[in-house]
């Protein structure tokens, strides 16, 4: 597994997305780990990550691309860092310009995005009624909504180990 120590923002989180009732409650009204515009869920290496666009909103599975692949394992990176060229698509919840103000990983195993206050929905994997299951960036590159009991209900099926991804 590739290790990439990226600089990352207030509200950018790393690792399994676990809501629990302890969680803010989102606009859908559940306990939820809550991604903001501008913020990022990235995979444990930190090769992945699941960002909502502050651009147009759109909710986007990413991947770096750095000039070279050499550099030190664990030793930091930043947007500005010349190693680091950006970061490509390769899956879209294609809601980009419908005003998602917040995605919600909720606590019933639903991730749900939300425009506005209100409770209008801009993206919905339709998998409520799943309690307490989580989210994860895999460093596959597929994106995974997990049972409580560790099987896969959701996924974008964007790994690169066994497909060529869905890219935009």
């Amino acid at each position: 597994m590739i290790n990439i120590n990226l600089s990352k923002n207030p509200g950018d989180l790393q690792g399994d997305i676990v809501p629990t009732t302890k969680s803010p409650v989102g606009i859908g009204g559940q306990n939820s780990i809550i991604l903001k515009p501008g913020n990022s869920w990235y995979s444990p290496g930190g090769a992945f990550r699941l960002t909502l666009q502050l651009s147009d909103r759109n909710l986007l599975l990413q991947t770096i691309v750095l000039a070279s692949p050499q550099w030190e394992t664990g030793q930091p990176l930043d947007a500005n860092d010349p190693k680091v060229v950006g970061w490509v698509p390769v899956w879209s919840s294609r809601t980009g310009q419908q005003g998602t103000t917040e995605v919600d990983m909720q606590i019933d195993g639903n991730l749900v995005g939300y425009a506005g206050r209100s409770s209008l929905v801009t993206f919905n994997a339709k998998k409520s009624g799943n309690e307490n299951s989580f989210l994860r960036v895999q460093d596959d590159g597929n994106l995974v909504i997990y049972s409580s009991s560790g099987v896969a209900i959701f996924a974008t099926n964007t790994s690169v180990l066994e497909s060529t991804g869905h890219n935009t």
